[in-house]
């Protein structure tokens, strides 16, 4: 014995059947399209040169980058000499004799052979003279 099967449940099936399947069309159309404009849009920019407008501007960008590179490097080199011109400084107080020290005693630390007159002449032998 076999149920009959109403009529409206069999349309009502393949109604939704055919919805589905529209759907799921309609969903690969979608993701498909969508996969083609962009590998379309891909080849497209391969096979186009570069414009003269785009190669300006990289260019342009390029000499900034250039200029900028300039600007960092002398930065560095000045702060470098500072440094290092501190650490000096810094060494030489050190070895510095203390506040209050006689003045033959400054003058034989700092190299001052010579006192007096004899520094007075060798002072004035070291400039040339003027005719």
């Amino acid at each position: 014995m076999t149920v009959p099967v109403p009529v409206w449940l069999l349309l009502a099936t393949l109604i939704s059947s055919v919805l589905a399947l529209a759907g799921c069309v309609t969903a690969c159309w979608i993701v498909g399209s969508r996969a083609s404009r962009h590998s379309k849009l891909l080849r497209e920019l391969a096979q186009m040169p570069p414009s003269d407008a785009s190669l300006a501007k990289c260019m342009a960008d390029q000499a900034e980058l250039f200029s900028t590179l300039g600007k960092l490097t002398t930065t560095v080199k000045r702060l470098s000499s500072r440094a290092g011109m501190e650490e000096h400084r810094a060494r030489q107080d050190d070895a510095a004799p203390p506040p209050g020290t006689d003045k033959a005693t400054l003058r034989k630390h700092y190299g001052f052979t010579r006192d007096g007159p004899e520094f007075a002449a060798h002072q004035l032998a070291l400039v040339p003279k003027e005719r």
